[in-house]
């Protein structure tokens, strides 16, 4: 069986694209924070629909079945 080797050296060029995805993820994040203490409710309701989507579990829907549109937003 051949050895593995110990050390791995990313490629030089992954600098870039690493530093733009951490940018992406903390405005991401700050964005989620900011939602989170503006309006809880919705923030949990999005959050709900987000994850499983993100997983790719369910197909993502603007509205829920059976629910007018109207019904989704506070007044």
């Amino acid at each position: 069986m051949a050895e593995m080797p110990t050390t791995y050296a990313p490629p030089a060029d992954i600098e870039l694209p690493r530093s733009r995805a951490l940018t992406a993820g903390l405005i991401g994040l700050v964005a989620c924070a900011v939602g989170f203490f503006v309006d809880r409710d919705h923030f949990f309701r999005s959050w709900l629909i987000a994850s499983p989507c993100c997983e790719k579990r369910i197909k993502p829907t603007t509205v829920p079945p059976g629910k007018p549109r109207d019904s989704m937003h506070k007044r």
